[in-house]
């Protein structure tokens, strides 16, 4: 007889009875023994497993890929502030930023390349006068 559980209505039963977190192996491996699960539908069905548990807004991940209840876990310790990543993240690029420049200053570059249209322009006079000193070249072997 088939068993018409869901890995999560499992997992979410195995929680309940365990009262405490579990890693996801040990969690996964307990709802796929419940569900006679052999080794072949493990290797199909692990990665949609986890991304079950990871949308549910029953089930919550902790530290060191641990799973728990969400109605166990009080919201301090799920919850990140999204201000304070962004701002580690700034402190980093202002870190990195800093840096780059002290690099560069060492190997005696400037701060930002210039790119204006006098560059451009100075690359064409260049290639001109290479041009014009071939032609010359041609000239002279040719005895024009």
């Amino acid at each position: 007889m088939e068993n018409s559980k869901s890995m999560l209505a499992v997992a979410l039963e195995l929680l309940t009875k365990s009262g405490k977190p579990m890693s996801f192996f040990d969690l996964f491996n307990a709802v796929a023994a419940e569900l006679d699960m052999n080794e072949e539908e493990k290797k199909v069905k692990i990665s949609q497993f986890y991304t079950n548990l990871s949308i549910d807004g029953n089930f919550v991940v902790l530290s060191d890929n641990t799973w728990d209840l969400r109605e166990r876990v009080p919201f301090e310790k799920v919850h990140i502030d999204m201000n304070d990543a962004y701002l580690d993240k700034d402190e980093e690029d202002e870190d990195s930023d800093s840096d780059d420049d002290e690099q560069a200053k060492e190997l005696g570059e400037e701060d930002e390349p210039s790119v204006s249209g006098d560059s451009f322009s100075d690359d064409e006079s260049d290639e001109e006068s290479d041009t014009s000193e071939k032609e010359e070249e041609v000239k002279k072997e040719l005895g024009v």
